[in-house]
């Protein structure tokens, strides 16, 4: 594993600058998504919400109901039915990989 490391830093260092640390150990970034940190965090917090919305409807409540609570508590301002969506094709991207 510390050889790995070292090659991997010897890249970085031969580059002189032209790749950054993220480019070297994780491969380019996609593009207009973010950096490494930026895209985990995003992912992070689509995890949660839902986690949230899964729990609130295993409590019985309607879906319409439990993606408007998560939006409520999360700060998010859009119709629910759309946001329903966007935590359908998040689940599909997060937990199937596609």
């Amino acid at each position: 594993m510390l050889i790995v490391l070292l090659e991997q830093h010897d890249v970085y260092l031969e580059a002189r600058g032209r790749l950054t640390l993220e480019d070297v150990f994780y491969g380019p970034p996609a593009k207009r998504a973010g950096n490494y940190a930026a895209r985990r965090d995003k992912e992070a917090q689509r995890r949660d919400m839902i986690a949230e919305f899964d729990a609130l409807v295993a409590k019985g409540n309607a879906k319409t109901m439990a993606a408007e609570l998560v939006m409520e508590t999360h700060g998010i301002d859009r119709y629910a039915n759309d946001f329903l969506k966007d935590l359908s094709r998040w689940r599909r991207r997060l937990y199937d990989g596609k």
